[in-house]
């Protein structure tokens, strides 16, 4: 059985590479990072959640998004959710 700290570890190694594909480097977000810096727009933050789904089967809704106020509380939501 997969413990939470290591789903968490491993949602934020696929959400980093996400991320990455849309062109913002991993090293300049954190856990304390506000979601719009994080992810940008409206548009990077639909590739974000299909690549999540894609990635890691978790179904994200625009309320998830405008819900959690950082990126560690988004991946963490995520690892719930695994």
């Amino acid at each position: 059985m997969i413990t939470v700290r290591h789903e968490a570890c491993w949602t934020r190694e696929a959400i980093a590479e996400i991320v990455v594909a849309l062109g913002r480097p991993p090293a300049d977000i954190d856990d304390e990072t506000p979601m719009p810096e994080a992810l940008g727009d409206s548009l990077d933050a639909i590739e974000v959640a299909l690549g999540v789904e894609r990635r890691i089967g978790v179904a994200l809704s625009d309320d998830d998004f405008s819900h959690v106020p950082t990126f560690g509380a988004l991946v963490d939501l995520i690892a719930e959710r695994a």
